[in-house]
């Protein structure tokens, strides 16, 4: 294992849970490093790591802008489809059909050449994103029921239920991403309006 790859597994492990902006912090650290020493290594896996963060936290805005400035300096096929398959989730929760269509078509052009560097249970909302944006809600929602949709699978349910104004369903999902992202809500997301 290089250095490169422990050090982004420390980070990960150490900040992911507790800190991302330091993450975060990090990970660009390593990225300048590179460049200060002129290393000529291809950074796409940590600007991966980036855009993971952000896309945890919900800020889609810096996960794209970080996913251009990938793309730019990445050449592994695999972390190009990657980077793709992040910027269709970012697009799509942004509600950006447009962006979401042609980057997910850039995204499955590169993963048939290659296994694309994405966590799979994100692969998998983005396949589920895909049968949303083409209006198979059934076939849908049945993916999210089935395992593997992992952490992020609050996001996708919020864009299912709201494509479908189903709000009930839709404040759910919210309260369930607020717990996963900081603990018990302590009734904060209540349908109780009396």
């Amino acid at each position: 294992m290089d250095i490169l790859t422990r050090f982004t597994f420390y980070y990960i492990w150490i900040y992911s849970f507790k800190n991302f902006h330091a993450a975060i912090e990090e990970y660009e650290k390593a990225i300048e490093s590179y460049r200060k020493y002129g290393i000529d290594e291809d950074q796409g896996r940590n600007y991966i790591r980036i855009i993971e963060c952000y896309i945890i936290i919900g800020m889609f805005e810096k996960a794209l802008d970080y996913s251009s400035k990938g793309l730019e300096l990445t050449k592994r096929k695999e972390d190009i489809s990657g980077i793709y398959g992040y910027m269709a989730f970012c697009s799509f929760m942004l509600n950006n059909k447009a962006d979401f269509k042609k980057e997910y078509k850039a995204y499955k052009s590169y993963s048939s050449s290659s296994t694309p560097n994405i966590i799979p249970f994100v692969a998998n909302c983005i396949e589920t994103m895909k049968l949303i944006d083409d209006g198979k809600f059934n076939e849908a929602e049945k993916k999210l029921k089935a395992p593997g949709m992992g952490a992020f699978k609050q996001y996708v349910e919020i864009s299912l239920y709201n494509s479908q104004e189903r709000y009930e369903d839709l404040l759910q999902a919210v309260r369930r991403l607020h717990i996963n992202r900081f603990g018990d809500s302590k009734g904060s997301f209540t349908t109780d309006w009396a």
